[in-house]
């Protein structure tokens, strides 16, 4: 390797320096099992937020990578991190999990929830100013939403000085003994900031039964709208895509969330949907289709123009088997998406380029290790950052050879083909709303600690 290496860097302009291209590293404190969902945001050039955790503690981490963006000194780029965490019942890890992150300004909002509180659990929701964490003296606040036992994602922005948070999450629907189905809520708080008590709302999607349902995936925030994305069981839409949305300037509980939008083709989705925001108001949503007429799965990306409603590019990739894809992220200086889904390893990921409406040929990354990786995020616009339980990923994905470290990702290509695209209409379907009041606590300590190498990549 260090032969080639060298060959490689010798045919390098006297001017060029090599740069990292790919680094995986794990976590030396509050490290957990492989596997273990530890969602991660990107905050700025320098840092990007995650979560750490062990069987005591539970916490966010900043994560100083400003080296990976660095020239390469011929030795592994050294990250960081700085820990915030709490010790205090009920939010060790061992009863808490956190399920997303979301950066607003300079803070990042969770969500998430406890189990064992009382009967069941119970939903979480939190912040943390992100600079304080740098000098050593953050608070991290957290609350419990009463009447929803779930959240799943998050997003929040600044509108007039307030923080706007929405968030989906579920309850667990018991209607016979071994029988169970979730029953979907939008949460919804004006100002997580403000003095508590703090009121929120939650709208419950339609749920009747466990094939009579609409589900949700994600939560997404375009330049206008707030959107929750997803794929209705419930009749008369029978496994099809669909979404619901706000504008981000709406007063609480505005009448346009009881429209839902959906592509009318009986059986195009039967399973999950990741999605992503695009540029202005468009967005991406991909999922395994089933072809009945030529007994093939493929995984399919379709754009949407919220200001039209309209499905305005289509792809496919093809592949044998039925592999949802688990989560995929916008990169806006690359015009690409990075999706993370299970393929030939564990999990994959592979590029997708939404503007192009013909065919192309697109590259897949494999970890050599087989991690499996929960999470997949922007990183600075143009990388990506993958996390699984204490694994870090850290990605250039415009690689233009292969890895300099064999323990590095490998790559392989795929092509991708255009799709006709689909109609959207739309339907009002009306939902159940419940209010109330939740409070907020301070806890937390600081720490820190330097992540250690598992391998790292240059050209």
């Amino acid at each position: 390797m260090a032969l080639g290496l060298a060959m490689i860097l010798a045919a390098w302009p006297a001017s060029a320096q090599p740069h990292y291209t790919s680094a995986i590293v794990s976590q030396t404190a509050l490290s957990t099992p492989e596997g273990y969902p530890r969602p991660i945001r990107n905050w700025n050039s320098r840092y990007s937020v995650g979560v750490v955790g062990d069987t005591s503690a539970i916490g966010l981490s900043l994560i100083d990578h400003s080296a990976f963006f660095a020239p390469s000194t011929g030795f592994a780029p050294v990250i960081t991190e700085k820990h915030i965490t709490t010790l205090m019942h009920p939010y060790s890890d061992t009863n808490t999990t956190i399920t997303d992150i979301y950066v607003a300004n300079d803070y990042a909002f969770f969500c998430g929830y406890v189990y064992g509180i009382s009967a069941g659990n119970q939903a979480i929701v939190g912040y943390v100013y992100l600079p304080d964490i740098i000098t050593g003296s953050a608070t991290l606040h957290c609350g419990i939403i009463p009447g929803i036992e779930r959240l799943k994602r998050i997003v929040a922005y600044n509108t007039e000085g307030e923080f706007r948070v929405y968030a989906i999450g579920e309850n667990v629907i018991h209607p016979a003994v071994g029988a169970t189905y979730t029953w979907e809520g939008i949460l919804e708080i004006a100002d997580i900031l403000s003095p508590t008590p703090i009121q929120y709302h939650i709208e419950w999607l339609p749920a009747s039964a466990s094939f009579k349902k609409e589900y949700l995936y994600d939560v997404l925030l375009t330049n206008d709208y707030v959107v929750f994305v997803g794929h209705n069981y419930s009749p008369p839409f029978n496994d099809m895509l669909h979404y619901r949305m706000v504008e981000r300037s709406h007063p609480p509980l505005s009448a346009m969330i009881e429209d839902v939008y959906f592509m009318p083709v009986p059986s195009e989705v039967n399973s999950r949907v990741a999605s992503t925001a695009l540029e202005d108001n468009l967005i991406a949503v991909s999922y395994v289709n089933w072809n009945a007429s030529s007994f093939s799965y493929s995984t399919r990306l379709r754009i949407i123009d919220l200001n039209v409603a309209d499905n305005v590019n289509s792809q496919q990739m093809i592949r044998p088997d039925k592999i949802d894809p688990i989560m995929i992220d916008y990169l806006p200086q690359k015009g690409q998406i990075e999706m993370l889904q299970s393929y030939n390893n564990p999990y994959d990921f592979s590029s997708w380029f939404p503007s192009y409406s013909s065919s192309y040929t697109s590259t897949i990354l494999s970890p050599s290790n087989g991690n499996d990786y929960q999470y997949v995020r922007c990183l600075n616009e143009e990388m990506f950052i993958a996390s699984s339980g204490p694994f870090l990923y850290l990605q250039d994905p415009s690689i233009s050879f292969p890895a300099s470290d064999p323990f590095c990702p490998s790559e392989y290509e795929v092509p991708i083909e255009p799709l006709p695209n689909l109609p959207i209409a739309v339907l009002n379907n009306p939902l159940y709303t419940t209010s109330g009041y939740f409070s907020i606590s301070i806890i937390g300590a600081s720490s820190s600690s330097i992540l250690n190498k598992v391998c790292y990549s240059e050209q």
